[in-house]
């Protein structure tokens, strides 16, 4: 079978494009993924298992005004994935965003089955995303969605809601795992380790809803905890966050550090190397209210204990699995109290490392929870054959 993703991103850092590109090739299709040239990426990834990614140059146009130019670079993507499109004659279309469901709907025919993967909740448009263009794109959302086939969200919360606002069931839930690999979970295996320092890890976007500073203020009177952060600081805080880094690092002699983005595919090593996993978050957007994020799974996958806030799906995952420690909120003296249970009890630890391993790989990595999308569709692609068999035969 034959599938194109249709990504309006750079493709660098999106767990779960990767992982359902990854799960599909391992089942044997192939898959085209298209998304925009964006930071230096390369225009074409060379196809690593059938598995290839193609972005399209938006340029730069800066001299437009900003609607206009993100019309043009929009209309750029559009036409250059339908001239893709024709050239690959996809079994199964899939679209990750709103953004590019028109061109999913033009790219329509009986032959082709169609899904929609939305890895976001997004509200209401406000003027401002008027403004943009997209909030039109937003408004025109749960049109393209009865022309789908087979529509995925990602949290069971978000999913209820857009159900409710779409007028269209949800067909599958899955959560943004990576996919399970067995050489990491050895490796995940071998590095684990009780006593010592708590050596606690961050990965992914920083920005005022991940609650760092009240976790920097905990640490920094907690002499036996480590704090590492990986990842890309929102252009809007990054200015108030690295002063507060600064001075909470040297609060706590040096016992806090920010290290450049990891990429995707090193990731599971370098967080092998650590205690526990921070995944906090306040409330403020539905989004982080109905969090599924993949920095969770993929602190499981590599053997962490998870710190988490209590959003539904984090609460339910960590205590079902018996993998960390869930508080209330991202308040200062609960996050003390956390670190304080972490680091009191290295035997407990341990076990919510084991216990993180064995329920990543029963319950929550991406073949699991992937399992009814993937079925369905090649069990659409075998009717679709008997079909043309029959066609042959008369």
């Amino acid at each position: 079978m034959k599938v194109l993703f249709l990504v309006h991103t750079p493709v660098d850092s999106e767990p779960v494009v990767f992982s359902l590109g990854r799960a599909l090739t391992q089942l044997g299709d192939q898959v085209l993924c298209v998304g925009y040239s964006n930071n230096g990426l390369a225009p074409k990834s060379l196809p690593q298992q059938g598995f290839e990614i193609v972005r399209v140059l938006r340029g730069n146009w800066g001299f437009l005004p900003r609607p206009l130019r993100g019309a043009v670079r929009l209309s750029r993507y559009w036409c250059s994935a339908a001239a893709l499109a024709r050239d690959y004659d996809p079994d199964a279309v899939v679209s990750f965003g709103y953004d590019v469901l028109p061109l999913a709907h033009r790219l329509s025919s009986p032959a082709c089955a169609h899904v929609y993967y939305c890895t976001e909740y997004s509200p209401t448009p406000t003027l401002r995303d008027y403004y943009t263009g997209f909030g039109v794109l937003k408004r025109f959302e749960k049109h393209f969605i009865l022309e789908m086939d087979y529509v995925v969200s990602v949290e069971p919360n978000r999913a209820a809601v857009q159900a409710r606002e779409w007028k269209r069931n949800v067909d599958c839930v899955i959560l943004n795992a990576p996919l399970f690999n067995d050489a990491l979970d050895r490796h995940a295996r071998a590095c684990l380790s009780g006593g010592g320092p708590l050596r606690l890890v961050y990965a992914g976007g920083v920005a005022p809803r991940n609650c760092l500073p009240q976790l920097f203020q905990a640490i920094a009177t907690r002499p036996t905890v480590t704090l590492d952060i990986y990842g890309w600081i929102q252009p809007s805080y990054r200015k108030e966050f690295l002063k507060l880094l600064d001075q909470w690092t040297r609060a706590s002699g040096n016992r806090i550090a920010l290290h450049p983005q990891v990429a995707y595919q090193d990731l599971p090593h370098t967080l092998a190397a650590y205690d526990a996993g921070v995944c906090l978050y306040d409330a403020a957007h539905p989004n982080t209210a109905w969090a599924s994020p993949a920095k969770l799974f993929e602190y499981m996958r590599s053997g962490l204990a998870v710190l988490t806030t209590d959003q539904p799906t984090p609460k339910q995952v960590v205590e079902r699995s018996d993998a960390g420690v869930v508080i209330p909120a991202a308040d200062l003296r609960l996050i003390e109290q956390a670190l304080d249970e972490l680091t009191s009890q290295p035997q407990r630890l341990l076990g919510m490392r084991r216990n993180a391993l064995k329920f990543f790989r029963s319950d929550y990595c991406y073949q699991r929870q992937s399992a009814p999308l993937l079925e369905w569709m090649h069990s659409l692609q075998r009717e679709r054959l008997k079909v043309t068999a029959g066609y042959a035969r008369s």
